[in-house]
């Protein structure tokens, strides 16, 4: 039976977000998927990004536009829009950011007391599982890749 009304409690942090493929210090839970609720089109995440060094390291979705909507604290989105352009973008309360299909992009959390909570929408609706061919982790960020201090 699928759940058309989804807390934060009910769904454990994502167990396939691993160090291993970029994730460093996070809480991310998919709360509306194919496999929670049915969705065709689209999943919803929650993630909490606790203060010191966290971190969603360079990754693109192949094909998948993405969207994060700032809850609370101030983190940082990074993109690369290719040919040399790099761009940092703060994320706050109100504040929501596009990713588009196949940018490399990041998210850190420049904060060494401060939480920071975004949620976000991704245009595919098994996101959460981080399959090989849907997602490509790139690196680590760089000190060149930070425009944002």
């Amino acid at each position: 039976m699928y759940k058309f009304r989804v807390s934060v409690d009910d769904v454990k942090p994502a167990g396939s977000a691993k160090s291993d493929i970029g994730f460093a210090n996070m809480d991310i839970r998919f709360l509306i998927t194919d496999k929670i609720s049915g969705a065709e089109e689209l999943s919803l995440f929650r993630t909490v990004f606790p203060p010191g060094f966290s971190a969603h390291q360079k990754h693109y979705h192949k094909d998948i536009e993405e969207v994060m909507f700032g809850i609370r604290g101030h983190g940082v989105v990074g993109i690369d829009h290719g040919a040399g352009k790099v761009e940092e973008y703060d994320i706050s309360p109100g504040v929501a950011v596009f990713v588009p299909k196949n940018a490399v992009h990041w998210f850190r959390n420049p904060s060494q007391s401060e939480e920071v909570e975004i949620c976000g929408v991704y245009s595919a609706p098994d996101a959460g599982e981080y399959k090989a061919e849907d997602y490509v982790y790139v690196g680590e960020i760089k000190d060149e890749d930070i425009k944002l201090k």
